[in-house]
């Protein structure tokens, strides 16, 4: 399925029609032998592989702004509770 959607992927980049066909599909026979959280896993990490190369602003914007929200939340929660620190090392000396 992996190379599936790559295909896909560089169909719709190529200006392509794509079309859904109806097919017959017997499941009983020759069955898969990888589990489907790890088929599914493999899948998403060569989908995620397609989006670094082809479009890598996208690729490292979520994470850069997941790290930036989660540094901005520490800090807001370090400033708030730096007078708490400083009563409480005053109060030692």
């Amino acid at each position: 399925m992996a190379i599936e959607s790559e295909m896909l992927a560089d169909a719709g980049r190529s200006g392509l029609r794509i079309k859904e066909v109806e097919i017959r599909v017997r499941y009983d026979v020759d069955c898969s032998t990888v589990g489907p959280i790890k088929h599914g896993l493999s899948v998403l990490f060569m989908v995620l592989k397609d989006i670094k190369f082809n479009k890598p602003l996208y690729y490292f914007t979520a994470p850069g702004l997941a790290l930036d929200v989660g540094g901005l939340y520490i800090g807001l929660i370090f400033c708030m509770n730096l007078p708490l620190a400083e009563i409480w090392i005053s109060g030692l000396q």
